[in-house]
């Protein structure tokens, strides 16, 4: 596989690579560079959405891979406070988006991010708003995203469940983290 070399960089405990979850068609998790190398390939087939753009190697050994950055302004939890028809189109795209990534087995699990230290602090880093208000899914390389071969209704299962949570709080507004019965 291709990939881009860096010379001379020094691997830090800071800089270890989260391997991305990748299954074959038996259900065989692959490793590091075969997993990202099939994650790229099927940025082909998917058009709305960016995947790892290409490995990287550090002094001749895979590393992880390249991905697009984003510098929007929002989380799409921004779009609570938009009007019922803003808010209605922001949610349209977020869906056909998340339907084209689970069409092809790319099963984003981490959408509903929150900050680790304040639980009720919506900070969904893993869904962006650009500046037309298009929602912009990110962080499919890492522990956020499983990418399978085939099918798989386990994991199906748990990225409905997350992108229901983000639409269910943008819909209504309620931070479902917060214990709403208080």
């Amino acid at each position: 596989p291709e990939g881009v070399n860096i010379a001379k960089y020094k691997v830090t405990d800071s800089s270890k690579y989260i391997t991305l979850k990748y299954f074959d068609e038996y259900g065989v998790r692959l490793v590091r560079e075969e997993a990202l190398y099939r994650a790229i390939e099927r940025q082909k087939d998917v058009v709305e959405t960016r995947l790892p753009q290409n490995l990287i190697y550090i002094n001749g050994k895979s590393a992880g891979c390249s991905m697009d950055y984003y510098s929007a302004p929002n989380s799409i939890y921004k779009a609570a406070r938009f009007s019922k028809r803003s808010k209605l189109m922001v949610l349209k795209y977020f869906l056909l988006k998340y339907k084209e990534l689970i069409d092809h087995n790319i099963y984003p699990i981490d959408l509903s991010q929150r900050d680790k230290y304040y639980p009720s602090k919506r900070i969904n880093s893993n869904v962006l708003l650009n500046l037309k208000h298009e929602p912009i899914i990110i962080d499919l390389d890492g522990k956020s995203a499983i990418y399978t071969e085939k099918e798989n209704q386990h994991f199906l299962k748990l990225a409905n469940a997350n992108f229901s949570k983000v639409v269910l709080e943008i819909i209504t507004g309620i931070d479902l983290n917060e214990n709403v019965m208080e």
